[in-house]
């Protein structure tokens, strides 16, 4: 239908509805006619973050080309150099039990609100860290209401790109998702940034054997998320700056065993024979969530330098960065404690490490991105820049070099390559020890393997898509 119809219906409707209510369905009716002509019907009408509801939530801080600025639900100033914290609530175009139709059920009798929200979770009233979409679950009688994320709602772009490179590689590197995903099998993952919480919740609720543990060095944006974004109310376990080693690693441990994956009591294959204890329930994967505030280079070297450790982490998402939005420089530093922790920590076989990086390169303008021609040395499906090729050699030289026994100096066991996040000027950049084979080989199993746990998991967005998108090995 053309937008001079739907202006001239929009009309009709005010006269018979009044402004607001109209503005909800006019809205419904165009995202839903604009998802199924821009991305056609199967993920136009699964996928609650698809892009094209992004102007619901960009917002026009910044000059963003957003519908509006939203209202301010959370405003704090961070300790820990992120400025001024806030979320702000922008209404949606669909309604909660159309993204998520399980929750009626689930939720047992309780009520959700017609309408969904998207919350997002901004610095300085600019950057746009993170975006949730949320449902509102009425108390019963004294309960107060509860806010709810919707759980396979991923609404960056870079997000699902991280979630369907990760997934696939080590899906490929020989760690079978299937059982994993019928909670058959015990998986440990690692998320280092909280954000809105979207992440480690997606991981949580699609595979029922998978463990997550958060650390966020930020008790504002923690605050922020379990307040505003509808993050569970997990407890973060505080560990403070002057925490010795040895507490660490006892509290690290009690979290573990806690659900059932003591880094003293259990082995990484043990673990596997553990009886299931799997939460069946989705509202119950919280259970499988740990939350830790706490300097993740500090996290990470202290749990690695426990010596009695048999304990090593399947898979580890970075997501973090300071205030000038950079990719802290301790994170990729060659000889600190973070990379050499790390090495210690991914398990030995399949370990696999994705990285959210920014590209450095300057980005095209409008009139290049309109007509595609572009600057020289800019390509559109390969961005990058010095730093981001010396995190990523420094990564896969840290992560990949003499990790086993038996190597001579010169040989690495894994690949390390960096895929393109579409829509956004995002690099992922991912370590994987289980994938061998040549360019076109690592492609090809990438490929297979992002259809096939489309279908195991039900994603709602194709993987397939996103796992190959501008592949590049990097090389020594």
């Amino acid at each position: 239908m053309a937008q001079s119809a739907w202006a001239s219906r929009y009309h009709g409707l005010c006269t018979l509805m009044g402004k607001e209510t109209c503005r909800k369905v006019y809205g419904r009716l165009l995202s839903g006619q604009a998802r199924n002509s821009v991305f056609g019907p199967r993920e136009g009408t699964t996928d609650p973050g698809n892009w094209v509801f992004s102007p619901e939530w960009w917002g026009t801080q910044g000059r963003g080309w957003g519908r509006n600025s939203g209202i301010t639900v959370f405003e704090r100033s961070s300790q820990m150099g992120n400025g001024l914290v806030s979320v702000t609530a922008h209404p949606a175009s669909s309604s909660g039990l159309e993204d998520w139709p399980e929750l009626s059920t689930l939720l047992q009798g309780k009520q959700v609100t017609s309408d969904s929200e998207w919350r997002v979770l901004r610095f300085n009233n600019e950057t746009r860290q993170s975006v949730a979409k949320v449902v509102i679950v009425e108390g019963q009688n004294s309960e107060e209401s509860q806010l709810m994320q919707i759980p396979h709602c991923l609404a960056f772009e870079y997000l699902k790109s991280m979630i369907s490179v990760g997934l696939s590689s080590i899906h490929c590197g020989g760690f079978d998702l299937d059982f994993v995903a019928k909670g058959e099998r015990t998986m440990r993952c690692l998320c280092i940034g909280l954000g809105g919480g979207s992440l480690p919740i997606f991981l949580a609720n699609k595979l029922q054997g998978c463990h997550v543990d958060v650390v966020e060095i930020d008790d504002t944006v923690i605050s922020a998320a379990i307040d505003c974004m509808g993050f569970p109310k997990i407890e973060f376990k505080t560990f403070p700056s002057d925490l010795r080693s040895e507490t660490l690693n006892a509290m690290c441990d009690e979290s573990h065993m806690e659900v059932k994956l003591g880094v003293e009591s259990l082995s990484h294959t043990q673990c596997y024979d553990i009886p299931r204890r799997i939460a069946s329930s989705m509202l119950e994967f919280p259970l499988r969530i740990s939350g830790f505030e706490a300097d993740a280079v500090m996290y990470v070297g202290h749990l690695a330098g426990a010596k009695q450790s048999q304990q090593h982490y399947d898979l580890v998402f970075i997501d973090a960065f300071n205030g000038e939005d950079e990719v802290p420089v301790d994170f990729w530093t060659r000889g600190g404690s973070f990379l050499t922790g790390l090495r210690d920590l991914l398990d030995p076989h399949h370990g696999t490490v994705v990285v959210n990086l920014h590209t450095d390169l300057p980005p095209p303008s409008f009139l290049e991105r309109i007509t595609g021609n572009f600057g020289p040395g800019y390509d559109p499906l390969l961005p990058g820049g010095k730093r981001l090729q010396e995190i990523s050699q420094a990564y896969r030289d840290k992560l990949l070099h003499c990790w086993s026994a038996g190597l001579s100096e010169d040989e690495i066991c894994g690949a390390t390559f960096t895929v393109a996040v579409p829509r956004q000027q995002n690099i992922c950049l991912v370590v994987c020890r289980g994938i061998r084979g040549t360019e076109g080989n690592i492609i090809d199993n990438l490929s297979s393997a992002a259809l096939s746990l489309e279908n195991i998991l039900h994603v709602p967005f194709p993987m397939s898509k996103r796992a190959t998108r501008g592949f590049q090995l990097v090389h020594g």
